[in-house]
């Protein structure tokens, strides 16, 4: 990708008439879900410079995807045993789904692709006292009334002056 589009000065590109590029990433760039930290940060860098490029590409026809899988069959994921190797997406499967958006017209731009083989329902993580039950969450605080705070501000700096700021 680098070396295609985003390298492309902003006339080449306009004079192509738009152009697609995909970015592969992991849903590990999205949220940590294991120890691997560091490679949750370089996901994490694929999808930013996908949004990136996103943006800076678009008056010029610039359309970029980001694909965001989760298990994949491959070679990569042959020694997980948290999901059985049929049930993982196939690479087949990804290959078709980038297809369909690298065919799409510009005006059907497809920002972030996730696939995923399990549920999820959320791509962010809790804390990890939280996910044992340690942690437990402090009931919110009501808020006060405008009008009590309205009086509590004239209290401090007299009636009239600056309770619109409030």
């Amino acid at each position: 990708m680098p070396h295609g589009p985003a390298r492309a000065s902003p006339s080449r590109r306009r004079s192509l008439g738009g152009c697609r590029a995909l970015l592969l990433a992991s849903l590990s760039g999205l949220r940590v879900r294991n120890d691997r930290i560091a490679c949750s940060e370089a996901k994490h860098a694929v999808v930013a410079l996908g949004n990136t490029l996103r943006r800076e590409g678009w008056d010029d026809g610039v359309r970029v995807c980001t694909v965001c899988p989760g298990l994949v069959h491959t070679d990569m994921t042959a020694d997980t045993t948290k999901v059985p190797r049929a049930e993982m997406t196939a690479p087949e499967d990804l290959a078709h789904l980038a297809r369909t958006v690298m065919g799409l017209p510009n005006t059907a731009s497809v920002a972030r692709l996730t696939v995923n083989c399990r549920f999820e329902d959320e791509y962010r993580s809790r804390p990890p006292a939280q996910r044992r039950g340690r942690l437990r969450r402090r009931p919110a605080v009501e808020a006060r009334p405008r009008l009590a705070r309205r009086a509590c501000f004239q209290r401090v700096n007299g009636p009239g002056r600056g309770t619109s700021a409030v």
